[in-house]
């Protein structure tokens, strides 16, 4: 895994990072003006982190801040610069946020000092533009408003290269799936530190949403194969978005091409699981003209490798027939990889115990168990690479291997 440093954005809408070069007398090039490293003001902002956290960031940058006084002019240009280039990003991140960080950081280090807020042009143009702009706005929020989260990790391969990982969400759409959530954000990072469990496979995720997960397996973790499912028409189409999103750039560079990545968004119900008859419930369905026809994205439950879900359990209707597509995956052999064993990664957000436990009840009834792999604790430990401010904290997130303890997987028994 490369050194998490500050790289270089070669271009606004370039999936590639590199690693500046020190300059004449051996010192980094820090002050390149387009920058996004791990940590960095500037990859927090463009992940749309939480404002306290890109301030405190901002006020111990040693290159941003020269003197005593946080509200100098050199200080207030910096800030200025560093929130500039996301603000004129096609890709950047919400409008809204950054309006928010600007205010923020006025209210803080420069408060009612118009004196001293004058001495910056830079800044008040900046916040005057923002303004217009927010005053042309609507009043309420509009659903169809989309923004983008960006986010640099690590290759796989080559330590002088990060991969720069750019997510669309729809911050105030009633889909849920638009919007990237806690348990998501933190299994990715999870696999990110154990790709060993992803490289290789045939990955199909659950309810994927966004698409986040299922892309680090896919360009980090480098997955054989992902498949990415989910109910949502819009998810879909998004997913696949933020696919096309991770294979171009403006450069015409791409780190991968589409023969490097096999992935794929399908659709998958999980009460379609019910229709089926038992016997195709289970292990090898050829369909017929008396038999329902089995979705392409079930079929992938049943050819995967390694099984992923994060965040899928908010509503207590939908459980039982999640569980029973999960048993279905324990149930079918192997699938493109048949020397792999059958591996399920399931992540919860603590929200309301009742469904976690109905959960665990449903699998165990289907002779499947819920083991927990990492505690709340050991995820805030995770190295923060998806910063985006979350409703709650990553100490509420725990990762749970689902374990087969009954569930028949001789396929002769089906046959």
């Amino acid at each position: 895994m490369p050194a998490l440093e500050t790289f270089e954005l070669k271009g606004s809408d370039t999936i590639l990072l590199r690693k500046q070069a020190p300059d004449s007398e051996g010192n980094d090039a820090a002050a390149a003006p387009r920058t996004l490293g791990v940590g960095s003001v500037s990859s927090l902002v463009f992940a749309m982190a939480p404002t306290e956290n890109v301030l405190q960031a901002f006020m111990s940058n040693k290159d941003a801040i020269n003197d005593e006084q946080s509200t100098s002019m050199h200080a207030q240009n910096s800030f200025v610069e560093a929130l500039s280039i996301a603000w004129k990003d096609p890709y950047g991140p919400s409008k809204s946020y950054l309006i928010k960080l600007v205010k923020s950081f006025i209210r803080r280090y420069i408060g009612d000092d118009e004196d001293r807020l004058q001495q910056s042009e830079n800044l008040l143009a900046l916040l005057a533009e923002m303004l217009t702009l927010q005053g042309a706005a609507r009043s309420v929020p509009d659903p169809d408003e989309y923004c983008h989260l960006s986010f640099p990790l690590p290759s796989d391969d080559d330590d002088k290269e990060l991969l720069l990982l750019r997510i669309r969400i729809y911050p105030y759409h009633n889909d849920v799936s638009l919007r990237l959530w806690e348990a998501g954000a933190v299994l990715a990072e999870y696999l990110i530190q154990h790709s060993s469990l992803i490289h290789g496979q045939t990955v199909v995720e659950l309810g994927a949403g966004v698409g986040l997960t299922g892309l680090v397996c896919t360009a980090t973790c480098r997955a054989s194969h992902v498949t990415c499912t989910d109910y949502s028409t819009g998810a879909l189409e998004n997913m696949r978005y933020n696919y096309n999103l991770l294979l171009h750039s403006s450069s015409g560079a791409t780190r991968y091409s589409r023969s490097d990545y096999v992935f794929e968004a399908l659709h998958l119900d999980w009460s379609e699981i019910d229709s089926l008859p038992v016997a195709s419930n289970s292990i090898f369905h050829e369909t017929g003209n008396s038999l329902p026809m089995m979705s392409l994205g079930l079929k992938a439950v049943k050819e995967a490798n390694v099984l992923l879900a994060a965040d899928v359990i908010y509503d207590a209707c939908v459980i039982p027939s999640l569980v029973r597509v999960m048993q279905s995956f324990f149930k079918s052999p192997t699938g493109r990889n048949t020397k792999q064993p059958k591996t399920a990664l399931f992540a919860a957000t603590l929200r309301n115990k009742a469904s976690l436990n109905l959960f665990r009840r449903e699998l165990v009834d289907v002779g499947l168990s819920l083991e927990i792999l990492f505690t709340g604790q050991e995820c805030e430990r995770l190295p923060p690479l998806f910063p985006t401010k979350f409703v709650q904290p990553r100490r509420d997130v725990q990762i749970y291997r689902i374990r087969c303890d009954s569930v028949i997987q001789n396929v002769k028994k089906y046959r």
